[in-house]
C-alpha cells in the first residue's frame, strides 16, 4: 500500500506542466472601455462628463492609460471643456473574471476656462470620482463563451502589458 502511494505520487510529479496566454489587443480593450462612456459623475462641487476614450497600452510600468474628452461644471457656474489622461493598474477579480481600473492618477488635465487656482481641487475631485466609478464598472470581462478565457478565470499567474497587448499568463498542473 505504501509503495502504491509513493508510486502514485511520483507519477503525478512527473506529469508535464503546461502554461499558455490569453492575449487582449488594445483595440479589444478600447471597445470595452468605450462601452462605459459617456460617464457622468457629480458631487456637490463639480459635475463631470467623460467621453471619447482612447486606451493606451504604451504607457510603461505595466500600466494602462485612458485619455478622454472632459466637460466640467464647477461650483454651478464655471464651465469648461478639455481633456484628461488617467493612468493606472488593472485589478483582477477571479470570481467574476472581471478587470477593474485601480490606483489611477491623472497624468494630464487641460480644461479651458478653468482658473489655475482651481486645478488642484479639480484634479483631486476627478481622481476620487473616477476611482469610485471605475471600481464598480469593469473595463474588461473574460468571455464566458471562450474556453481559454473561462479557464483563465481561476488560473491566472500574471497580467502584463507587452508590445501594446494585455497578456494574461495562465498555468496549470
Amino acid at each position: 500500500m505504501k509503495t502504491s502511494i509513493i508510486g502514485l505520487s511520483l507519477m503525478f510529479l512527473s506529469l508535464p506542466t503546461w502554461a499558455f496566454s490569453v492575449v487582449i489587443s488594445q483595440d479589444e480593450l478600447q471597445a470595452k472601455v468605450a462601452e462605459l462612456m459617456p460617464l457622468e459623475k457629480r458631487n456637490f462641487l463639480i459635475s463631470l462628463v467623460f467621453s471619447k476614450p482612447q486606451v493606451d497600452l504604451a504607457v510603461g510600468n505595466n500600466q494602462i492609460g485612458i485619455s478622454c474628452q472632459l466637460d466640467a461644471l464647477a461650483l454651478g457656474t464655471l464651465e469648461g471643456s478639455g481633456s484628461t489622461k488617467i493612468v493606472g493598474d488593472l485589478s483582477y477579480h477571479a470570481e467574476t473574471g472581471e478587470f477593474f481600473f485601480k490606483n489611477l492618477k491623472i497624468s494630464t488635465l487641460k480644461i479651458k476656462n478653468l482658473p489655475e487656482e482651481y486645478l488642484p481641487q479639480v484634479t483631486q475631485a476627478i481622481e476620487t470620482m473616477l476611482q469610485n466609478a471605475l471600481a464598480t464598472y469593469p473595463v474588461y470581462r473574460l468571455d464566458e463563451n471562450d474556453a481559454k478565457q473561462q479557464l483563465a478565470k481561476s488560473m491566472i499567474q500574471s497580467i502584463e502589458i507587452k508590445n501594446q497587448l494585455l497578456v494574461i499568463e495562465l498555468g496549470g498542473i
